[in-house]
């Protein structure tokens, strides 16, 4: 892996996006953008092409050269450069070549469709000429590859309609790149900090980052992705992780290697942009023994992988000692899986010497993980699978994770209790799958659901009773998705509503052995935090919760909680103390991460703006700082409250960043300019109650214009749920093409709801679908509002197309 001040070096044919990818490098990480050919002109005084046609082919070669590993010597840290356009010159290519040893020289690749449109070339197919003769070229002297998926499509692969996609094209060019930005940097991530995930003692596998003690991964492949009628929202399933397959493609690549690479970038492209889950790179030999070579298409496509920079490659143990090791230098600091799949086992296969020595290589050799599995002759290899599991995890730490279970019809029982990484699929892949091919791979034939309906119907977990309390709640939507979330994963849970004027009542539901977990709304979240045994840091820090959890085996509450905690979710038992959290805060960090355009990218300059003073704001001034807003004006109708808020977070000495200042200030009046000293807000966040039905229209908040001046629009949030479409919302919507972007409260409420499901079952909840879930409960509720109907109609519409 690569210094993180490494300097990246972006090249590609013209038009594939380096610019944009350099800009993008540029303001989310702080690194100065440096492009070749704009450097080469600054220091010659002409183009190159009139350097060229003024000094002839030699000299410009030889001054290209000198050039290149001067600009390559003097910005090789904290810079993206632009490889100059065109260049292909074998000196040059040799020094970046060399340069690519100590900083990532990255490969972007694109659509020749999406290409010619952006250039508009006049004679179709030249580019596709062109790129199959340049692309090997600059394969050879890179060492990663992105493919920058065109927008258009990516909206067809997700199921968008041709109304959606003409409407997207028309969106600001900022808020298009969005997804660009996000896969873009999951990349960057993950070739320059080798190893952000922590290290469990729990024995925890390092992937994915969960609680839960089973995790599941969705299995599909780069064929079935690639057919017309795929849709990639079928993979917003619950999975912990995705298995991306290449298996019968590898006969098709060996007449074009080049063509078969792409077809694999495109999928993983689009997996990506859809799925925010670690990625596992899959490669099945067509035949049933891995081959031998070194040289063999089977490694050159192992190779692709680490060149994608995926999270994790699985490895055939079936290869050589010296083959392996190889492997593993060339792997770029990729995360390895050993995969062993025997075929033809003994009847005490889970008890052979053989399996143990193949177990003791893997190890020997450092995978990260290592995979074990074979099909199921008898009901007994079940329990030999789950004995070989448990038996090499013990005395482990994170690493290596070993997994082991049954293939075939017998072995579903062995895929249902596995706890780590169970392959998975669902109900509309298999379908999917059955209609294309006709036959499903026994490794993916078990559900999510059956799985967890088997580990409920087996007592290993029991019924939960959850709660949302407050003054008065009869019209909250959280039940509707958590209890949504619970049918879709055949879990026998409920979360009920309970509005109350005191506490007196709770202990009688927390005293109730089957209680899982309150969540609260208005009026007991400081309360609250006072009762709690344990509370997280970010409770700590904001000063108030909006999350209990049961704690029925005691720990040192003075420490976070430790894995056994979180095990003992979704199980009955006597309450011992109560373990508080605030999710309120992780709601908002999510709206604004996935709807802040890549042009308002938070720098230390960077202002943001809070509407209200109450448990909400203190979650969203929370969110904003630990998203790295320095900047920070608060605005209540009641100032001493805003200035109280604003006091507690100026003042209070807890951990956020050690990096970032903290400089909160708070306006008097609507009337007020804004502060000459910051800049515009980009973010806004609106923590007021829904407005009483007295209130006319005009008592209802509106931002004023001398607020609203960023120069490239922002992102606001309307927290309040209870008006999906209030006055803010209509006037944010009518600024959409200044880049302003409106999030409603069921938006705000789903991701908050999702981070509380998270920590209430250990389960990730598919958000699309919870998202669909509430907006069919508000437009079955508010049926007179034509407004609100029409707004959520069309919502729906373009979510639940294709589905």
């Amino acid at each position: 892996m690569f210094q993180r001040d490494a300097s990246i070096v972006l090249l590609g044919v013209r038009g594939c996006g380096k610019t944009s990818l350099a800009i993008i490098a540029q303001a989310s990480l702080g690194l100065q953008h440096i492009d070749a050919d704009d450097a080469f002109h600054k220091e010659t005084g002409v183009s190159a092409l009139h350097f060229r046609k003024q000094f002839g082919a030699e000299e410009s070669r030889t001054r290209w050269l000198s050039f290149l590993a001067k600009l390559l010597s003097t910005y090789s840290k904290n810079c993206v450069i632009v490889w100059p356009k065109d260049y292909i010159e074998e000196a040059g290519l040799s020094l970046l070549k060399q340069y690519g040893k100590d900083h990532p020289v990255i490969l972007v690749q694109r659509e020749t469709t999406a290409i010619e449109k952006y250039l508009q070339l006049p004679e179709p197919n030249k580019i596709e000429r062109i790129m199959k003769f340049m692309i090997p070229t600059y394969r050879s002297c890179s060492n990663y590859e992105y493919f920058n998926l065109d927008e258009t499509e990516a909206l067809t692969l997700t199921g968008h309609s041709a109304e959606d996609i003409f409407h997207a094209d028309r969106a600001p060019r900022s808020l298009r790149l969005k997804r660009v930005e996000e896969s873009f940097l999951r990349l960057v991530k993950n070739i320059m900090e080798p190893d952000l995930l922590p290290d469990q003692d729990s024995g925890r596998p390092p992937i994915p980052q969960s609680r839960a003690t089973y995790t599941y991964l969705l299995t599909t492949s780069v064929a079935q992705i690639s057919l017309e009628d795929f849709n990639m929202r079928w993979l917003d399933c619950g999975a912990d992780a995705i298995q991306l397959e290449i298996e019968s493609e590898m006969e098709d690549a060996q007449s074009s290697p080049m063509l078969i690479k792409e077809q694999i970038s495109r999928a993983f492209a689009a997996v990506t942009r859809t799925f925010s889950g670690p990625v596992i790179y899959h490669l099945r030999p067509a035949s049933a023994k891995p081959p031998g070579s070194f040289r063999s298409l089977y490694l050159d496509l192992l190779d692709h992988g680490f060149r994608l920079g995926v999270d994790f490659v699985t490895v055939q143990l079936g290869l050589t000692v010296q083959v392996l090791k190889e492997l593993i230098k060339l792997s770029r600091g990729t995360r390895l899986i050993g995969d062993y799949h025997d075929s033809t086992p003994s009847e005490n296969g889970w008890t052979s010497l053989d399996r143990r020595n193949i177990l003791t290589k893997a190890v020997n050799l450092g995978f990260d993980g290592i995979r074990l599995t074979q099909p199921a002759l008898s009901s007994s290899d079940n329990r030999e699978a789950a004995s070989f599991a448990v038996s090499a995890n013990r005395g482990r730490n994170s690493r290596p994770f070993v997994i082991a279970y049954n293939t075939g019809p017998l072995g579903r029982t062995s895929r249902c209790f596995n706890e780590i990484l169970t392959p998975v699929t669902t109900e509309e892949l298999r379908s999917h799958l059955s209609n294309a091919v006709g036959e499903r791979n026994l490794l993916s034939e078990i559900t999510i659901q059956q799985s967890q309906s088997s580990i409920y119907a087996s007592f290993v977990y029991d019924p939960m009773k959850y709660y949302i309390i407050g003054l008065d709640v009869s019209y909250t939507y959280s039940p509707v998705v958590h209890n949504a979330a619970h049918e879709f994963f055949g879990m026998p849970h409920r979360l009920h509503i309970r509005s109350m004027s005191t506490l007196d009542e709770l202990s009688t539901l927390t005293s109730d052995e089957n209680f899982g977990g309150l969540t609260m709304a208005q009026g007991f979240k400081m309360t609250l935090l006072s009762r709690m045994s344990a509370v997280s840091i970010h409770a700590r820090n904001i000063g108030a919760i909006n999350t209990v959890l049961p704690i029925r085996a005691a720990f040192d509450y003075t420490k976070p909680a430790p894995q056994e905690f979180w095990a003992n979710r979704n199980r009955a038992g006597p309450v011992l103390a109560f373990y508080g959290d605030n999710l309120d805060w992780v709601g908002i960090t999510r709206c604004i991460k996935q709807n802040l355009s890549p042009a308002n990218v938070i720098t230390p300059t960077s202002t943001a703006l809070v509407i209200g003073a109450g448990g909400m704001a203190r979650a969203a001034i929370y969110a904003l700082l630990n998203l790295g807003v320095q900047h920070i004006v608060i605005y209540n109708r009641t100032y001493m409250h805003a200035r109280t808020l604003a006091d507690h977070f100026s003042e209070k000495g807890f951990y956020i960043n050690p990096l970032s200042k903290r400089d909160i200030r708070v306006l008097d009046s609507l009337e007020a300019d804004w502060y000459d000293d910051l800049a515009p807000p980009i973010a806004v966040v609106s923590c007021i109650p829904a407005p009483k039905t007295y209130e006319s229209p005009q008592d209802q908040f509106l931002l004023p214009l001398q607020w609203m001046k960023s120069p490239t629009g922002g992102v606001v949030i309307d927290t309040n749920y209870r008006a999906l479409i209030t006055p803010l919302l209509r006037q944010v919507r009518s600024q959409a093409q200044r880049g302003w972007v409106a999030v409603d409260g069921l938006e705000s409420l789903v991701e908050q709801a999702s981070a509380q499901f998270e920590v209430f079952t250990c389960r990730k909840l598919p958000r699309n679908l919870m998202r669909i879930a509430a907006l069919q409960h508000y437009l079955n509720s508010n049926k007179e509002d034509a407004e609100v109907c029409q707004y959520i109609e069309s919502q729906l519409r373009r979510m639940q197309s294709k589905s």
